[in-house]
This record gives structure tokens, sequence and C-alpha cells, in this order.
């Protein structure tokens, strides 16, 4: 699930909507700011008299309150739609992920499953192929017999090289399913 491109954009696109969450009900919040002021003139006096005023330092406290608060309201509101929306759509999609993972599972264990019987039919057919030859040496067997040991020899060959097609297709459709790069080894 953590490989999912479909999912990953769901969970960056939920990060972003609780930030923004989390920033209308900082502004429903009210505000403390502290202010520190200091001055002093500096340098020689103009005249003969003082103009330089003392050093003089001002502290203060600012408590903004929000009067209007709708905005803010009508923010999280719609960002807690937004998140709802999301898991909705995120649930959604790994039930879509694990299913397609099962069905890809399974055709890659069919696909397996025939090769492993083609290669067995090809074993059969060889040796019904080699007994056939053997009997036609002893003068048991035509030559038309011989040849249809041969083709089915041969067409058992070619559902091998299908059932290799197939178990190649459905790794990828597995590996496609995983969000696995095509590069990547599969691990068992």
């Amino acid at each position: 699930l953590n490989m999912r491109p479909e999912l990953r954009y769901l969970r960056i696109e939920r990060d972003k909507y609780r930030a923004q969450l989390r920033y209308a009900e900082n502004l429903t919040l009210p505000r403390l700011n502290a202010v520190v002021a200091a001055g002093q003139d500096v340098g020689a006096p103009t005249s003969s008299k003082r103009d330089k005023s003392p050093f003089e330092m001002e502290t203060g406290v600012i408590l903004e309150v929000p009067l209007q608060r709708r905005n803010a309201s009508g923010q999280i509101q719609t960002n807690n739609a937004e998140l709802a929306r999301i898991d909705a759509e995120l649930q959604y999609a790994a039930d879509r992920v694990v299913a397609d993972v099962r069905r890809a599972m399974v055709g890659l264990t069919t696909a397996y499953e025939e090769y492993v019987r083609a290669t067995e039919g090809v074993a059969l057919a060889q040796r019904m192929q080699d007994a056939e030859i053997k009997n036609f040496e002893l003068g048991n067997s035509n030559i038309l017999f011989v040849n249809l040991r041969e083709q089915a020899t041969a067409d058992a060959r070619l559902l091998v090289i299908d059932a290799v097609e197939q178990y190649f297709y459905a790794q990828a459709e597995y590996r496609a399913a995983l969000g696995i790069d095509a590069g990547a080894p599969i691990g068992r």
C-alpha cells in the first residue's frame, strides 16, 4: 500500500488539508503580542544645553480577540469535509489495491502452475516419441506414427512457450499491482 502512487498522492493531499485545518483553527484563537521598544539619543550635544534625552524603554502587551470568526469557521468546515472525502477515497483506493494484488497473485500462481504442467507434458511427449522411435527401429511401428509423436512433442513445446509468456505477463501484472518498478527484484 505504501508503494502505490495514487495512495501516496491522497496522503499528501490529506496532509495539505490537515495543515489548512490547523491554520483555520489558529485564526479563531486570540493573539497575544509583547512589544519592547528602547531609545536614546546618541552623539555629542548640538548646543551648550543638554538636548539629548536619557535612555528610554517601553514595554507593552497587545491582546487581540477576533470578533468575526465566520471566515475561519467556514474554512474549518470546508477542510473537515475535504478530509472526510480524502479518507473515504483512501479507503476505497486501498481496498482496490488489495483486490488488484490478490487478483494478480492468483494470475501469477495459475500461470506458474500452467508452466509446470506444460513442462511435464513435454517430458511425457518426449518419452512417447522416444518409445515410438524405438518401436520403429524394431519394426513395430511406421514413419507416420513417428511423425505424429514428433508433432505432439513440438506442440507440447509450444505450450511451454505460451505458458512462459503468460507467466511473464502475470508477473508484470503482479509488479504493477504492487507498484514495483520493472527493474526491481520481487522478494519471496
